[in-house]
């Protein structure tokens, strides 16, 4: 969606909990649309003390709205955001003119809006002036939790473990079946942000997992099992190694032509991986 976003031009509501990814999703609608040379602008509405307000709102300035002309301004938690902001953001919004104190005219502005909320944390619109919320929602955009999508973990877990070994130059530490039933098992209440934070700590070998309890029965037989566990543990090398093969072959220890054949034996995508890699 995010090609079709960026050309649209048109502001947007990305509803979602704490961590789920809105303010990536924004910045990169940004970065794919016509205004990515221009500045991205995030306000966080909900911890804006009034001093840094009235800058928000100057005619000039750095931490102005009036420097992100043909940009995009990012209004974070604007369901929090105070009654007194929200005013003053409505006509910015509806008209796209910034209203300065002392201004003798509004200055009119070219920019792009993109707002977040809460999801699940009643109705929007009882916290959010009717002016300001329906202009911001005409198009609402809901980021699913990590719980509601939790065969996303493991891949998004290799990731995450990958890049954070990059950058902190540490080998990637190897699977252990209680990290793999920890990330099958746990709710994720911080979502993305929280799995990173978790990805850090087992990079750096701090995450303390209690032993793997015993397997529930399922209908899968032991050669199935090990295929699925022989599969993950390919995509989650190849996801680590940030879709280098050669580093990924040379982490899971098996000759080339043996990674191949697995390859194709589990029907595993490195185009894909590879792009999920980078």
């Amino acid at each position: 969606m995010i090609p079709t976003l960026a050309n649209a031009d048109i502001d947007l509501f990305i509803e979602g909990e704490t961590g789920t990814g809105k303010e990536l999703l924004a910045r990169l609608i940004h970065r794919a649309g016509k205004r990515s040379r221009q500045r991205f602008m995030a306000v966080s509405c909900g911890a804006l003390p009034e001093a840094l307000e009235d800058e928000l709102f100057a005619p000039m300035g750095e931490a102005s709205i009036a420097s992100v002309a043909r940009g995009t301004l990012f209004l974070d938690d604007i369901d929090h955001a105070s009654r007194r902001l929200q005013a003053r953001l409505t006509p910015l919004v509806e008209e796209r003119v910034l209203r300065s104190p002392g201004a003798r005219e509004p200055l009119p502005l070219d920019l792009r809006v993109i707002a977040t909320g809460g999801a699940g944390e009643g109705d929007l619109s009882e916290k959010i002036t009717p002016g300001l919320f329906y202009r911001l929602a005409a198009l609402r955009l809901r980021m699913p939790p990590l719980r509601e999508r939790r065969e996303d973990v493991p891949a998004l877990f290799a990731h995450l473990a990958g890049a954070a070994a990059t950058r902190l130059r540490l080998p990637l530490p190897m699977m252990t079946g209680a990290v793999r039933h920890h990330l099958s098992s746990h709710d994720w209440p911080g979502n993305v942000r929280e799995l990173a934070h978790f990805a850090e700590r087992f990079v750096l070998g701090l995450e303390e997992t209690a032993p793997e309890p015993a397997a529930e029965p399922s209908g899968d037989t032991l050669p199935q099992r090990l295929d699925a566990f022989e599969r993950d543990t390919i995509v989650a090398a190849v996801l680590g190694a940030r879709g280098e093969i050669g580093v990924a072959i040379k982490r899971l220890g098996i000759p080339r032509k043996t990674f191949y054949y697995k390859v194709h034996k589990h029907g595993i995508d490195l185009t894909a991986l590879r792009k999920g890699g980078g």
